[in-house]
């Protein structure tokens, strides 16, 4: 809704290529929290599923370009029940039985591709640390391309002058007398003197075995049999066992740095992204989980694993629906059609498009279907 809005420079846009009519200004900004506000004023004890690209993008705690800050997750802002995010044609349909049995919204958690807000992680979930699946590193400062190379060195406290450089470095060859003298020690590769490498055995990959004496494997082909019955230790090779115990998969939860810590920190908030996109693949993706807010406030919105693809049946049965395949009535004409004042230009560039993948194996970070349909 903000970039149907909102030029790159924030400016209020003159059309809309959503609206009727290419016409701008028809939509609120945050269309999904504004409308989901607005529900819950007029029904507060009906359920609210929020659905889209404009929720999905934003299921934990996100950068918005638009006011320049972190904000919280949009199942906070907008206090939805259910956020349902990728192709969640699956669980459009389970939710909608599960929903029609009289069953209550809040019981509905174990459901694949849905994110929701909950106090306490539950019994029998293991929490895992997101620093053990992926390291905090240093996130290198934003060149500004409009500053010269030497204001820029200003700006970080150096200079670009190599006057005291090449001074230091003269210096340092005339009292050696000549840079063909060897380096004093301490200085270059050596350290004055020669030293060897030294290889330390590593027990944990050898173990003594007591066996007979002879061993045809120790004495050749063709030796003669020694009758003397003693024993031998013999060092023999083994594997160092790497396997170690962890949690199932599917009752691991991650726990990613809070909504105040990542609005705090960019490093953390650029760790949280990253591990976000870790747990995108749906065959092994785990459950992520990031508290919002402080004390008695506090509580965590939980995002559940991507959802499993459509089998080959599925999506045929998906795809052979009797759709419309046009706008809403609403938006047409008093003929029915959708040209002239009632065209809406974004429908005639998708009109005859044609799916020709579901999510993607890359991982670009300019880019959102990885992390809306997942890889």
């Amino acid at each position: 809704s903000m970039i149907n809005r909102y030029t790159a420079d924030r400016k209020i846009r003159s059309d809309d290529a959503y609206t009727p009519g290419d016409v701008g200004g028809k939509r609120p900004d945050r269309a999904a929290i504004v409308y989901s506000q607005r529900c819950r004023e007029a029904w507060s004890d009906v359920p609210i599923i929020l659905g889209g690209i404009e929720g999905s993008l934003r299921r934990i705690a996100h950068y918005d370009y638009w006011s320049d800050k972190v904000r919280r997750s949009i199942v906070v802002d907008a206090k939805c029940d259910l956020l349902l995010y990728g192709n969640a044609e699956r669980a459009i349909v389970e939710i909608a039985h599960r929903l029609a049995a009289r069953e209550p919204v809040q019981e509905i958690t174990d459901v694949r591709g849905t994110a929701f807000v909950r106090r306490a992680t539950p019994e029998g979930w293991f929490e895992i640390d997101s620093t053990s699946v992926d390291e905090l590193g240093r996130v290198e400062a934003h060149v500004n391309p409009y500053l010269m190379v030497s204001d820029q060195a200003k700006a970080n406290g150096a200079t670009c002058a190599k006057e005291d450089e090449a001074e230091a470095v003269a210096k340092a060859a005339e009292a050696r007398g000549s840079a063909s003298l060897p380096l004093p020690p301490g200085e270059g590769r050596g350290e004055g003197t020669a030293q060897p490498l030294r290889f330390m055995p590593n027990p944990n990959l050898r173990r003594k075995v007591e066996t007979p004496h002879p061993d045809p494997l120790l004495q050749g082909e063709g030796a003669t049999p020694v009758q003397d019955a003693s024993t031998v230790a013999i060092e023999v090779a083994r594997p160092v066992s790497t396997r170690i115990k962890v949690p199932p998969r599917d009752r691991s939860v991650i726990r990613l740095p809070s909504y105040e810590q990542v609005r705090a920190d960019p490093i953390l908030y650029a760790h949280a992204n990253r591990v976000l996109h870790l747990e995108t693949n749906p065959g092994n993706a785990r459950s992520l989980v990031q508290a919002h807010g402080e004390g008695a406030t506090a509580r965590d919105v939980w995002v559940n694993p991507p959802p499993i693809p459509l089998t080959t049946a599925e999506m045929d049965h998906v795809f052979d629906l009797p759709y419309a395949r046009s706008p809403h009535p609403r938006y047409a004409d008093e003929h029915g059609g959708h040209d002239g004042a009632t065209k809406i230009p974004a429908w005639e560039m998708i009109r005859f498009s044609v799916n020709i993948m579901r999510g993607c194996f890359g991982g670009c970070t300019f880019c959102s279907i990885t992390e809306h349909e997942g890889r």
